[in-house]
């Protein structure tokens, strides 16, 4: 086989055929800078070159390699454990969810069902056995607790209820009898005065046994008949049955309805916050006063004249709490209002302005 005579190139090495005039000498070793072929940047190589004699022809033949640097190899090392790192990490995240995914399966169980606990039901919490010990303790704690609760209200309810029908029935019996009292002709005017007081504080009794029972009522969410309602229609026939009671006290009635105005509630509890609002205004006015009402599709504004008050507002929402001590009222009305408004999250609010009651509800 004959040496080539042009010379040839192949990846780092090149061999070139020279004159006879240039010396033999054996490998120089040097550093330089080359073209990278898969970089395309120039990278530091190192060289080793020598001229030799091949059958009477002389050749040049350059080698390179590629230098490995410090920062190369740092940057590769670098690369490597930082794709490793994520792909543990991710790992171990994914393994970890699936794990707690399925341990953890009970305590969501467990939360649905606290969630969806009402203490009006009448069966207690039913709890799914686990493998876990403690989740079953949990479950057991809670099925004593919810059951204890449920009996708790249940017995309460019931003592409320039973005390409210029992309390009316001696109360009429007492009114009766004063009734018949009164009609007597042998009675001085002291005797007549105070058989009308007590009678009178047998009817304050009587309502406030009424209220106490309704606002228990609301608080522990026992009207659930939802419905839609027009609270512009509810709001007029209400009004009308105060027409000769406005007449009387001279009272001054303006207002801005809004047409088919709808809400959604329980037409009772909605017909006892109105009528609430309405008497209050009444009640609480002065001789020859206003009352204004405006709504609109989100609001209900109602406001009367009346006596200033030191009193804050919202003191006003508090129970038994009044303008006037001597007027005669159980101090309940705005307590129940409230109520049947944070039962259907509506706001609520009261303000004083000089001579001017303000009561506002938002839907």
């Amino acid at each position: 086989m004959s040496p080539p005579t042009n010379g040839f190139t192949r990846k780092k090495t090149i061999l070139e055929p020279v004159n006879k005039d240039i010396p033999l000498h054996g490998p120089i070793f040097s550093d330089t800078l080359v073209q990278h072929e898969h970089f395309g940047k120039m990278e530091n190589q190192i060289k080793l070159e020598s001229v030799v004699e091949i059958a009477g022809q002389r050749y040049h033949i350059t080698q390179f390699d590629l230098i490995v640097e410090s920062d190369d190899i740092i940057k590769s090392v670098t690369k490597s454990m930082l794709i490793t790192f994520l792909i543990l990490l991710f790992s171990t995240v994914m393994i970890a969810l699936f794990i707690s995914y399925y341990m953890l399966a009970p305590f969501r169980i467990l939360l649905t069902n606290i969630q969806n606990f009402s203490i009006t039901q009448k069966e207690p919490i039913q709890f799914t056995i686990s493998k876990v010990k403690e989740f079953n303790k949990i479950n057991h704690f809670l099925l004593e607790m919810t059951s204890k609760i449920i009996s708790d209200y249940q017995l309460l309810k019931e003592f409320t209820e039973n005390s409210s029908h029992e309390f009316q029935t001696p109360i009429a019996i007492i009114q009766g009898k004063l009734e018949n009292m009164l009609e007597e002709n042998n009675l001085s005017q002291c005797q007549m005065n105070s058989l009308k007081k007590m009678q009178s504080t047998l009817s304050r009794l009587s309502k406030m046994t009424t209220s106490l029972s309704l606002l228990t009522k609301i608080e522990n969410h026992e009207f659930n008949n939802t419905e839609e309602l027009n609270l512009s229609e509810i709001l007029r026939t209400l009004l009308k049955e105060y027409e000769k009671l406005l007449i009387l006290k001279k009272i001054t009635l303006s207002m801005d309805l809004a047409k088919d105005i709808e809400i959604s509630g329980d037409r009772v509890l909605v017909q006892i916050m109105l009528t609430n609002l309405i008497s209050n205004a009444i009640r609480h006015n002065i001789e020859s006063g206003k009352i204004n009402l405006t709504l609109s599709s989100n609001t209900f504004i109602i406001w009367n004249s009346g006596l200033p008050t030191d009193v804050k507002p919202t003191n006003f929402f508090e129970r038994f709490k009044k303008l006037n001590q001597h007027v005669n009222s159980l101090g309940l009305g705005l307590s129940i209002v409230q109520k049947i408004a944070e039962n259907y999250k509506y706001g609520i609010s009261h303000q004083v302005e000089d001579d001017r009651h303000i009561l506002k509800l938002n839907f």
